[in-house]
């Protein structure tokens, strides 16, 4: 009992103090991190170990450094780098030496998201000193390894690999970034959950603030949408996840195509709300598909302006999952969701979530069943999260337009489709 409150205790603290939604983290997460701070504390009890966090900052900062997600790689994402490059060349015959054009990347984890912000906007021609990029997290530890500029080849995961021979030499055990790139590009501390986050610095140009709001809970979503429209200039742009867009897609931000994706600017009220009364459509409802295995197709329902969710494959791993992490588990765990074994499929994606693998197939299936048990809500944020470690998961792009077209989100669910369209044909024309 006293180890269940001591565990309770620790999340309320996560939540308000870093704000931290411990559940996001799967069911296994927070014991999982605090499991190898004992460890390493030698505390023999829940309680020692809860005083410990309680009564040092210092082993707070060390547990949240266990809990938090820092998968990143160069390029990831590249449509919303190639928006900057396209919104920054207005801005470009402006910036100086003295008035550079800003940019920032919270979080930036290790530090790839900052560098690669900085390579567009070289590879567009910018000088080096007409352009500034601060990374900040909350993480030390991820800071450190973003100062040092050294990365190892799980950062280089894109299929156009030029820019490494561009700006990166090779070196022992991975590569180093050019001097010329690391001096557009400086790191420093925060928690852009923190009213006072980045307050002694001028507003950015641009802010880069992508896959964090799913970790958040509710009040540090808010408190970090607040700080993200103080951070950036009248005029400025935002950048998102994709699967965050629907956060900013409201007053006091308006949705502007640029590409292949979208930016978000800061606006009068008045005007956000014209803007989004002329995107949004009216709330409609999705007679959810009950009563069926998991592996049978979705009706045919039209989206907004006729656009039709394309045809969900039976469950079953892609070609390119069968290396995934647990793929054995994964495949026992489809083959059971498949035969209306729900409660079974599981137990398995959340024993294998538990064991802290980056299995963006077990977060899929668990957001499957909990859809198909009712429980929208906790789907949505498990397909969410399957998508921040692949952008091009076809499937669960297919099953978060349904649902965001079930809550009358017409403009997301046609992003989500014309995603998974763009998903659906790179699988085709891939060996």
């Amino acid at each position: 009992m006293n180890a269940r409150l001591n565990l309770k205790k620790l999340e309320v603290l996560l939540s308000q103090s870093v704000g931290l939604d411990v559940a996001s983290f799967g069911p296994q997460g927070l014991e999982r991190a605090i499991a190898i701070r004992e460890r390493i504390l030698g505390t023999q009890a829940r309680n020692q170990y809860w005083e410990a966090v309680r009564r040092r900052p210092e082993e707070l900062q060390a547990l949240v450094e266990e809990l938090v997600v820092s998968e990143t790689w160069f390029h990831r994402e590249s449509a919303a780098l190639e928006a900057l490059a396209a919104q920054g060349a207005r801005l470009k015959d402006l910036a100086t030496k003295d008035r550079p054009i800003r940019i920032l990347s919270a979080p930036c984890a290790t530090g790839e998201e900052p560098l690669s912000i900085a390579m567009a906007l070289l590879d567009s021609g910018w000088e080096p000193d007409h352009f500034r990029v601060l990374g900040s997290d909350i993480s030390r530890r991820s800071l450190e390894s973003a100062a040092s500029g050294r990365f190892t080849s799980h950062s280089f995961r894109t299929l156009d690999l030029s820019f490494r021979d561009r700006y990166f030499r090779e070196i022992v055990g991975g590569y180093e970034a050019s001097d010329v790139l690391m001096s557009t590009v400086r790191f420093e501390h925060g928690n852009l959950v923190a009213p006072d986050f980045m307050a002694h610095e001028p507003p950015f140009d641009f802010v880069f603030c992508r896959n964090l709001f799913i970790y958040l809970s509710d009040p540090a979503r808010q408190q970090a949408l607040t700080s993200v429209l103080h951070l950036v200039r009248d005029g400025g742009g935002v950048f998102v996840g994709a699967a965050e867009c629907r956060l900013l897609n409201q007053p006091p931000f308006m949705i502007e195509k640029t590409g292949t994706t979208f930016m978000f600017r800061p606006t009068k009220l008045e005007e956000a709300s014209a803007t989004l009364d002329s995107l949004q459509a009216k709330h409609a409802s999705l007679t959810r598909v009950s009563g069926k295995p998991l592996g049978s197709l979705p009706e045919r329902t039209p989206l907004a302006d006729g656009l039709e969710p394309a045809r969900l494959p039976p469950l079953g791993l892609r070609s390119s999952q069968q290396r995934a992490v647990g793929a054995g588990a994964i495949a026992e765990a489809y083959r059971l969701a498949d035969g209306g074994r729900l409660k079974e499929a599981a137990v398995i994606c959340e024993s294998i979530l538990s064991k802290g693998a980056a299995s963006p197939q077990a977060l899929y299936l668990l957001g499957l069943v909990r859809d198909a048990e009712g429980d929208s809500a906790s789907g949505e944020a498990l397909y969410r999260k399957a998508l921040y470690l692949d952008p091009t998961y076809y499937e669960a792009l297919v099953q978060l337009s349904l649902i965001r077209k079930r809550h009358g989100d017409f403009q997301e669910s046609r992003v989500l489709q014309e995603r998974a369209n763009r998903a659906l044909n790179q699988q085709e024309v891939s060996p």
